[in-house]
C-alpha cells in the first residue's frame, strides 16, 4: 500500500510551501528558518486530490517583490509573497478543512468545499 500527496504549509512569516510527499509527513521548519504554524495534507493516492487547497484560497498579506534587469528584462525574485494564516471570518477559528476532491481520477471539475471545522462556514 502506498501514499502519494502534498503538504500545504504556512510558516510564522507567511511563506506558503506546497511540497510533494510520500511518507515523510509535514515539514517542521520553513526554508527561511521559521516554524510551520499551519499545515494540511492533500491525498493524491488515487489521483483525486482529496482535501485540495487551491492557491486561490490563500490571501496574500504582501505581494512578491521582483527586480527586473534593464538589459535583458530577466525578473529576479527579491522577496516571496507572504500569506495570511487561513481563519474563519465568522468565528475566528484556524480549524479549516477541505472537502474538495476531483472524482474520476482527475481531469474533471473539483467537487466539495473548504469549510470551518468549528462553525461550518463555507470559505471556498
Amino acid at each position: 500500500m502506498s501514499y502519494e500527496g502534498r503538504e500545504v504549509s504556512i510558516c510564522q512569516k507567511g511563506h506558503l510551501i506546497i511540497a510533494e510527499c510520500n511518507y515523510g509527513g509535514a515539514p517542521e521548519d520553513c526554508y527561511c528558518g521559521s516554524k510551520i504554524v499551519w499545515n494540511r495534507s492533500i491525498d493524491d493516492t488515487n489521483c483525486e486530490a482529496v482535501g485540495d487547497f487551491p492557491i486561490g484560497f490563500f490571501k496574500a498579506k504582501t505581494p512578491a517583490v521582483e527586480e527586473v534587469c534593464p538589459t535583458c528584462n530577466h525578473a529576479k525574485l527579491i522577496e516571496d509573497t507572504l500569506y495570511e494564516i487561513p481563519m474563519c471570518p465568522n468565528c475566528q477559528s484556524y480549524e479549516i478543512y477541505s472537502g474538495r476532491h476531483q472524482p474520476d481520477y482527475g481531469d474533471t471539475p473539483f467537487e466539495g468545499s473548504i469549510k470551518c471545522a468549528d462553525c461550518g462556514t463555507v470559505l471556498f
